[in-house]
Formats: structure tokens, sequence, C-alpha cells
């Protein structure tokens, strides 16, 4: 019981680093198109 209980916290953590992850290349996205846009103009 106690070890299944171990197997869904470390599963459940690694879905929250995952989304985590997702959510930061999300962010970044636009942000490499505004510098690649920039470069692209100057």
């Amino acid at each position: 019981m106690s070890f299944v209980g171990e197997v869904n916290k470390m599963y459940s953590r690694a879905m929250q680093k995952i989304k985590e992850t997702q959510n930061l290349s999300e962010v970044s996205q636009p942000f490499k198109q505004g510098l690649t846009i920039e470069s692209c103009l100057g």
C-alpha cells in the first residue's frame, strides 16, 4: 500500500515537472521568435 503511494507521489512530481517545462517552453517561444525577427531587421 505504501509502495503504491510512493509511486503515485513520484508520478505526480514528474507530471508537475513536465508541466513546468512545457510552460517554460511556451513562454520562451514568442521570445525566441522576437529575437529572430530583431536579428533579421538589424
